[in-house]
Formats: structure tokens, C-alpha cells, sequence
């Protein structure tokens, strides 16, 4: 069963949860770091928001014209994905691989995933993870209902390598 979620209750199960796109700063205020792509400028950036269990990303260089052809031969592959186990757990799935045959892992800066899981279209739980220097983030919470019960996760994504473009997909699961 798919949900709508309003883009406000998105942003207020972002902001409350240790897998945040906000911080605060000396004097309160709210900073969304979410805007800033880990380190990288919007304009370096990709929001992938199409609700499906599975993308992958080949992410292009920012860097000069000299520094091109060195980053292309060593450019990661990313997967993203979300999915629902026969008895109700959900997680979701970030991975970074050194090309699209995702036979080798390859490490990055920054990759997070995190999960919101609901039953019967009540909040169940909200779990995240954050890596750094690795290749693979994982989120998982278990919904308790055995196989009993319709049962989504929503996936949040992050990836973030120096020298190319970040990743923040969305995935759905059920």
C-alpha cells in the first residue's frame, strides 16, 4: 500500500531523528546541512524522490577539466534500497561499489541510511546509520508483526565522495 507524506511531516521525521539533515548553531538556528550535500554545494547534488525499492547512481565529477579524467577512472557506483522481509521487518540499504558490476566495494567520505517504518499505516519506529570512510550503511527496524499486518519502510539515503556529485535518494518498500 503506498502513503502520501506531507513534505512537513517528512522534515519533522528528518529533524527528529539522529539520521538529521538539520543541526543547530551557536545561536539556535536551524542549519540544513541537508541544502549544503554534505560538504558539496547544491549545485552538486542530486534529490532522487520517486518512491521505488531500488535505484542505482553512477555519480559524475565536479572537479576541474585536469582532474576529470583521473576521478573518471575511479568514479563509485551507488545502490539504494528499501525493502519489507516476510516477517515485517524493514531496512534499508545504502552501498557503494567500484563500478555497476557491484562486485567490489568501494569506499567513500560519507553514505547513510536511514528507515521509517509503519504498520498498518501507524508509525512503528525510525532507525538510521552513518558511515564514514565505508561502503555500506544499513537501517533496519522490526515491526513486530510477524506476517501479519501491511508493513513500509521508507528509505532516506545519503552519499557523499569528494570529487563528485552526491546522491540523496528516497526508496520505498512494502
Amino acid at each position: 500500500m503506498k502513503k502520501l507524506v506531507s513534505g512537513a511531516l517528512i522534515a519533522l521525521m528528518l529533524s527528529a531523528s539522529s539520521f538529521a539533515f538539520a543541526d543547530t548553531d551557536i545561536n539556535n538556528q536551524a542549519i540544513d546541512i541537508n541544502s549544503l550535500g554534505y560538504g558539496q554545494s547544491t549545485e552538486n547534488a542530486v534529490f532522487d524522490t520517486e518512491k521505488i525499492p531500488y535505484k542505482e547512481f553512477s555519480p559524475t565529477t565536479t572537479e576541474d577539466s585536469d582532474s576529470i579524467s583521473a576521478l573518471a577512472s575511479t568514479a563509485p557506483h551507488w545502490t539504494a534500497h528499501s525493502d519489507v522481509s516476510t516477517l515485517g521487518v524493514g531496512s534499508s540499504y545504502s552501498e557503494s561499489w567500484t563500478d555497476s558490476s557491484k562486485s567490489k566495494r568501494k569506499n567513500i567520505d560519507h553514505l547513510g541510511a536511514r528507515s521509517v517504518v509503519y504498520l498498518n499505516q501507524g508509525y512503528v519506529g525510525t532507525d538510521s546509520d552513518h558511515k564514514y570512510n565505508d561502503s555500506q550503511a544499513r537501517s533496519v527496524i522490526d515491526s513486530k508483526s510477524g506476517i501479519f499486518g501491511d508493513v513500509e519502510v521508507y528509505g532516506y539515503h545519503a552519499f557523499d565522495h569528494t570529487g563528485y556529485t552526491s546522491w540523496f535518494p528516497d526508496t520505498y518498500g512494502d
